[in-house]
């Protein structure tokens, strides 16, 4: 339809650039920033009782990219918002973002977690010691790479790069916030996974599997704090063992010093009877 109409095609490489720039640009809109960072919060029994829920809200967003918009609205997923001093303005500016494919609820929200994770590998390597670009736009390539090859195929540069400046900026940097607090990947398990052992050999197969260094040293710290507090608790039960004898010679001393006094009492008495009733009584080993 569009070559019928005398318009260009865009690339492969350019429609999944479009395709990311409208997500971002929707879900940036004010009908979905809102409920975005909210995806993330732990849910009340309130939000439940008042459907406070976004069971929707990925579908809705489907919904959104998958229809044209009117080119009025400021949040529109065709509205590129970036300053037109960006060294990347024009790259942006060249993408045609009414040539898109269309997409679903999941495959928007699989989208945007790898942007997420892509996102948090740019930042990440952009403070380490010794590097010193300050164009975000070098540090995609090698994030996309790090978050896996294949996972990234939808992705784009120009995209990622979009993703990061919309993120940057002051009114959606709450969104940074939101999604931050998250697990260690190499501390995740999968449930759809064959068991595997620390070793990194399957149980059922017998064929040893590739296992990340990060997952060695996440499994190598679990092991140190257990041995930790192993020994911490083989202190404290030797603290107790230490504890309950001398309570034990503490009353053998007082049990002797009665004795004592007793004795002393009956020699003033003159209650030679009692005396050797009590010395009787210690021989033998009774109190």
């Amino acid at each position: 339809m569009r070559e019928r109409d005398g318009l260009n095609l865009s690339t492969a490489t350019e429609r999944s650039s479009s395709n990311i720039v409208r997500l971002i640009n929707v879900l940036f809109g004010h009908d979905f920033f809102d409920s975005l960072i909210k995806l993330n919060d732990i849910k009340t029994r309130t939000d439940h009782e008042t459907g406070g829920l976004p069971s929707h809200f990925w579908n809705d967003v489907a919904d959104a990219l998958n229809v044209s918009e009117d080119d009025d609205d400021d949040n529109c997923a065709t509205i590129i918002v970036i300053s037109p001093e960006d060294a990347h303005y024009e790259e942006l500016m060249d993408l045609d973002l009414d040539d898109y494919d269309a997409t679903t609820g999941a495959a928007a929200r699989k989208k945007f977690n790898l942007l997420m994770k892509v996102l948090k590998v740019m930042k990440r390597n952009m403070t380490i010691s010794g590097e010193h670009d300050n164009d975000p736009y070098n540090f995609v390539d090698v994030a996309m790479k790090k978050v896996g090859g294949s996972a990234t195929a939808g992705l784009t540069t120009i995209g990622c790069y979009y993703f990061y400046k919309r993120c940057a900026s002051k009114e959606h940097e709450g969104l940074n916030d939101a999604f931050v607090n998250t697990m260690d990947e190499a501390l995740m398990g999968n449930t759809n996974s064959p068991l595997v052992d620390y070793s990194g050999n399957s149980p059922e197969s017998g064929v040893k599997e590739e296992g990340t260094s990060s997952k060695k040293r996440a499994y190598a710290a679990i092991v140190d704090m257990s041995n930790v507090v192993t020994a911490i608790s083989n202190e404290m039960k030797k603290a107790t063992l230490v504890m309950e004898k001398i309570c034990e010679n503490d009353k053998e001393k007082n049990k002797l010093d009665k004795c004592g006094h007793i004795i002393q009492l009956a020699k003033h008495l003159g209650e030679d009877d009692m005396l050797r009733t009590l010395l009787a009584d210690l021989a033998s080993g009774r109190s």
